[in-house]
């Protein structure tokens, strides 16, 4: 298996957990569509969400919304971190050094459906 974020993947993933640990109480993906997956895998199984499995996104992409019982995710600004690490590095290859050794971001939780 080769350990991608893409939904066969994460389902087998979540499967294989499942198997030795038992259902958890939630799932909180490492990105929206690791969370999509899990709902997808939850639902094919017929568990509730959030009944019997809360799943939680990261990112808050608008496809997203396109999922029911709607996504609750951790909403990021992503293309403004995408922005500043284009400024960064092309001032390490300016300066031959970074400004600054760390820059936050805010990010914020978006509670939905899934919660």
């Amino acid at each position: 298996m080769s350990g991608s974020e893409g939904v066969a993947d994460t389902q087998v993933a979540i499967g294989r957990y499942v198997d030795r640990n038992d259902l958890p109480e939630a799932f909180v993906g490492g990105n929206d569509q690791m969370a999509i997956a899990a709902l997808n895998w939850a639902l094919d199984r017929n568990l509730g969400v959030p009944q019997d499995l809360r799943i939680t996104g990261f990112n808050g992409f608008d496809f997203a919304s396109y999922v029911r019982p709607s996504l609750t995710t951790v909403t990021s600004p992503a293309y403004e971190m995408g922005k500043q690490g284009g400024v960064q590095l092309l001032r390490r290859l300016e300066a031959g050094s970074f400004e600054a050794p760390d820059l936050l971001f805010p990010v914020s939780l978006q509670v939905d459906d899934s919660d």
